[in-house]
């Protein structure tokens, strides 16, 4: 049986999150647009995006320090119930009141990748469905997998227009119905973390609340926090919404094109990813996210000041496969840089940092819109530069037990694996 390694629980969080993605595909491309139809000014649907972002946070810390307390099956099916209800939200209601505390309530994510407490949970737990020295690839194949549902969710946005023509719906209504496949696809994703074993859980007896200004390793989480702060900052500045809108609206692109450029986007992306992981295993971890992402910084500060749609689509596909090639990389590291019981400390505080900065990030993006659509894009290009450059110059010895295992420094494996670790301890 084809990966066979991955035990059942593995396969079950890879496909319930590649079929949310399925779902929230469409999302990331036509909130912008769907919202404007409704009446929403661009600086709404920012607060909106924004509010989502700081109720996933409220749930991120809610599961930094109750986590294992609650339990991770637990939470993974509520978090992803959340999803469905959101969506059957945005399809009934258009008050712009009324759906910014929704979006709050059930932690909405108007950015890539799911957000909130859910993909950080998924992540720790999924580091102990496999054997330690298939991680890089575990994590290449938990991407592949949810990358491409969510490039087939990016080709679906185009589905409004069939709907259109085929059934004579009106362009809100085929809208709405996108509303609807987000819900349903969050309700299969649903059902499917109901699923999952008791294995995933901690034993009972470590099951307790967490501070994690006492953990070992705090120091190497709280570092890599503030990095994430940076990365996601960057991102927050141009998410795929607002960079849609911005195809839309300078090149005149319809939401067929949209959508094969965004499908095409995603697909780059997904086969990128074992290209990084194969990587990672001949020049380390370190130097395949640092020196794989600095060249999509300067493709996005080029990005808004390319005249042609030709060449703007060909430098957004460059970036984003440049970009998300060592994104499984950073996962499979942070996990294999602390002990089992801090990993899920470690991939919520890095979730959590990363959307407190988000919640400004979507309306300070519109405010900057509105002096120059450039702008947004110039500041998130040198901020991702910034950052690369501060996580090699910080992590650039810190290797993962498996590298130092293969390059034969054995009697180091602590040592090399603790720089950090060993200063926290002395203070």
């Amino acid at each position: 049986m084809p990966f066979s390694w991955i035990n059942r629980d593995g396969r079950l969080i890879i496909t319930s999150r590649s079929l949310r993605l399925l779902g929230q595909g469409p999302i990331m491309v036509l909130l912008v647009i769907y919202l404007d139809l409704v009446g929403f000014t661009l600086f709404q649907t920012g607060i909106l995006v924004a509010a989502g972002l700081l109720g996933s946070a409220f749930y991120t810390v809610l599961t930094i320090f109750l986590g294992d307390v609650i339990g991770r099956r637990r939470l993974l099916t509520l978090f992803t119930f959340l999803r469905c209800l959101t969506g059957i939200a945005l399809a009934l209601f258009s008050d712009p009141y009324l759906l910014i505390c929704i979006s709050f309530a059930t932690g909405f994510s108007g950015v890539p990748g799911g957000g909130g407490a859910l993909q950080p949970l998924g992540q720790a737990t999924l580091a102990e469905t496999a054997p330690p020295e298939r991680r890089n690839e575990l994590y290449a194949i938990y991407n592949i997998m949810a990358t491409s549902g969510s490039a087939l969710g990016a080709l679906a946005s185009g589905l409004p227009v069939i709907l259109q023509n085929s059934l004579g719906l009106s362009i809100l209504d085929s809208y709405k119905f996108m509303m609807i496949w987000y819900a349903l696809f969050s309700l299969i994703a649903t059902i499917l973390n109901i699923f999952l074993s008791n294995a995933i859980e901690v034993p009972e007896e470590k099951r307790h609340w967490v501070n994690p200004l006492k953990l070992p390793s705090r120091r190497k989480i709280f570092t890599f926090a503030g990095l994430f702060a940076i990365d996601h900052g960057a991102n927050s500045l141009v998410i795929q919404g607002l960079v849609a809108f911005w195809f839309f609206t300078k090149f005149q692109l319809d939401i067929q094109s949209l959508a094969l450029i965004f499908f095409a986007s995603s697909l780059g992306a997904a086969s990128s990813f074992w290209v990084g992981a194969k990587l990672a295993n001949r020049i380390g971890l370190v130097n395949t996210m640092v020196f794989t992402r600095l060249p999509a910084g300067i493709l996005l500060i080029s990005l808004p000041f390319i005249p042609h749609a030709w060449i703007a689509i060909a430098i957004w596909l460059a970036y984003t496969l440049t970009k998300r090639m060592a994104m499984p990389m950073r996962q499979s590291y942070t996990m294999a840089i602390v002990e089992p019981q801090e990993r899920v400390p470690m991939a919520t505080l890095n979730s959590l940092t990363g959307n407190s900065v988000m919640v400004a990030g979507p309306p300070i993006a519109t405010l900057l819109w509105s002096i120059a659509a450039s702008v947004p894009f110039v500041i998130a290009g040198c901020m991702q530069i910034v950052g690369d450059l501060l996580l090699y110059i910080t992590f650039r010895r810190v290797k993962s037990p498996e590298e130092i295992l293969g390059s034969g420094q054995v009697v180091q494996t602590i040592s090399a694996t603790s720089d950090i670790q060993d200063k926290s301890n002395k203070t």
